[in-house]
């Protein structure tokens, strides 16, 4: 009875001791030379990953900036060249542009603000309009 009893009343901190012991050998030891070719090997892995990526999103935004953004670029020049030819001949429809520009703007501010606004708004319009028009007159 007395080897039962000594077992009992061992001390609890040996037998803590012993039991991390027995756990810490059953695992693999690690290396340091293992954990840095892990690390390189992962990191190598990862920004392959990153570069083949990138180089898909590259070609993705090759294509489709040659079949959609190409085409509009081609046509908002064809009319930009014809906007340029018509503001070359905006003299030729002077009086046209500014009363339909007054009236279009003193249209809209009689609608939200009433008869006198208008009148006054309409009259600044058509003089600025006239002035990008012909320009200002040069007085000698």
């Amino acid at each position: 009875m007395s080897s039962s009893n000594n077992s009992n009343n061992e001390n609890p901190i040996q037998s803590i001791k012993e039991m991390t012991a027995k756990a810490t050998s059953s695992l693999p030891s690690l290396s340091l030379k293992t954990i840095v070719k892990t690390t390189v090997s992962k990191t190598n892995t990862m920004l392959s990953t990153l570069e083949h990526t990138k180089y898909t999103m590259d070609q993705n935004i090759h294509g489709f900036f040659s079949s959609r953004i190409r085409p509009l670029l081609t046509q908002m020049s064809h009319y930009g060249k014809r906007c340029i030819v018509l503001y070359q001949k905006r003299e030729y429809y002077g009086p046209q542009i500014v009363s339909g520009s007054a009236a279009a703007v003193s249209s809209i501010v009689y609608l939200r603000r009433g008869r006198l606004p208008a009148i006054v708004t309409g009259g600044v319009t058509g003089v600025g309009v006239y002035t990008g028009i012909y320009g200002l007159p040069k007085f000698v």
